[in-house]
């Protein structure tokens, strides 16, 4: 008898873990956690077919890269250009004489560096963007900055192409609103 007990103990044992192996989560379960992980350093957007397809048929495209003056540090003693872009090599910090993509820096103020381009002066403000036309980029295209106060070059008048963008109001809605757009996107990939 308790043999028998033994062998209906063990054979309903058996059953139970049968069922508890077939009801598992396996890794499909947590297929968004793979595919969207937001801590993943490689992570890429989700493909399609049809743009794997397009992909490998249409060439990939060059895009030009960017260069932005983050900041300035204007004191008695030194006076340095912070400069970000789309490439590596970009990313400097440079005092006057400088240069940093095919731009050769003239003059730093508090709000804005003079540089020279090709042989014509013009001016980059703080935040503001210059496109380097064949360069190839190391990132995709940057989203556009937003346009910040600065005062003007000295000498400039406010009509002057050289003098900086006159700013954007950053109003939170506004804000606000594009980030909801840009997160409903993201989610409908």
């Amino acid at each position: 008898m308790k043999n028998v007990a033994a062998n209906f103990l063990a054979a309903l044992l058996l059953f139970a873990g049968a069922q508890a192996v077939e009801k598992a989560p396996g890794f499909d379960t947590f297929r968004l956690m793979r595919t969207r992980n937001m801590f993943d350093p490689g992570r890429r957007p989700a493909r399609t077919d049809t743009a794997s397809a397009a992909r490998t048929v249409a060439a990939p495209q060059s895009r030009n890269s960017t260069l932005s003056l983050t900041g300035t540090m204007v004191t008695d003693g030194k006076t340095l250009a912070f400069f970000n872009g789309t490439r590596s090599d970009y990313a400097k910090v440079l005092a006057v004489g400088g240069a940093v993509a095919d731009c050769k820096i003239t003059a730093i103020h508090p709000t804005q560096v003079e540089i020279e381009r090709g042989g014509k002066a013009s001016v980059l403000a703080v935040g503001q963007q210059l496109v380097i036309e064949g360069a190839p980029s190391d990132a995709p295209p940057p989203e556009p900055a937003p346009a910040t106060a600065a005062e003007p070059a000295p000498g400039a008048a406010p009509g002057d192409p050289a003098a900086p963008a006159p700013a954007v109001s950053n109003d939170k809605s506004e804000v606000l609103r594009r980030m909801m757009e840009r997160r409903e996107k993201e989610m409908n990939k």
